[in-house]
């Protein structure tokens, strides 16, 4: 009989660590996310993956470690990730990469190491260092739609911050066309906001934003 993932259903936050190595714990990096739509996605991601793995690992003291503490109804929930492959509630790993091991994995690294052009969980509430500034998911709404009108869309605001602690805000409606790129300056420097799917058309809403420079 296999073990479940979760012992508590509905998880609303998740720490996220990266561990210099199995026999070093020292933390390289870290992330707390508070945002309970996001931390329960990841969990029903993590929940896709069969929970009976078929294959034994022995691990070198240069392993590297990585270790999510989710808070589910109150209680903490730990899953484990060595060399970039989850442990599974069997103590064994699969043999072969499951699309969803490797999509939650992808996801965390890139918020430990958050970078230029590459695509980022939209997670409300977390501020994401880049060289220049930072940049956070400060929540959405509903807009309203004329009178008359069947149509329906989304308004999402993002705050901007720049070395010197200048903030600008910058605000973005999807409907029934899909919102455009929106520019802003930081410096000399001009970047683009994508909300809606990058240049090689990977889908990012609603899930993920991705900053380019121009």
């Amino acid at each position: 009989m296999d073990n479940k993932w979760f012992s508590a259903p509905n998880c609303t936050a998740v720490t996220v660590k990266k561990y210099t190595s199995i026999s070093d714990h020292t933390v390289l990096a870290q992330v707390t996310i508070q945002d309970a739509a996001v931390a329960q996605k990841m969990a029903e991601t993590i929940e896709s993956i069969p929970t009976q793995g078929n294959r034994e690992r022995k691990f070198a003291a240069e392993t590297e470690q990585l270790d999510l503490e989710f808070t589910c109804n109150g209680k903490s929930e730990i899953i484990h990730f060595f060399d970039q492959r989850i442990k599974t509630p069997s103590t064994f790993f699969h043999s072969n990469k499951i699309d969803a091991e490797t999509k939650i994995f992808t996801d965390l690294a890139t918020l430990l190491n958050p970078e230029i052009s590459r695509p980022i969980l939209k997670i409300r509430g977390l501020e994401i260092s880049y060289s220049d500034f930072t940049f956070m998911y400060t929540g959405g709404k509903s807009s309203n739609s004329p009178e008359g009108s069947t149509a329906s869309g989304v308004q999402e605001n993002f705050r901007i911050k720049d070395k010197e602690g200048n903030e600008q805000t910058l605000e973005i409606t999807s409907g029934q066309l899909p919102p455009e790129p929106m520019e802003f300056k930081v410096g000399d420097s001009i970047y683009a906001l994508n909300s809606y799917e990058t240049k090689n058309r990977f889908r990012l809403f609603p899930d993920y934003i991705q900053i380019v420079k121009r």
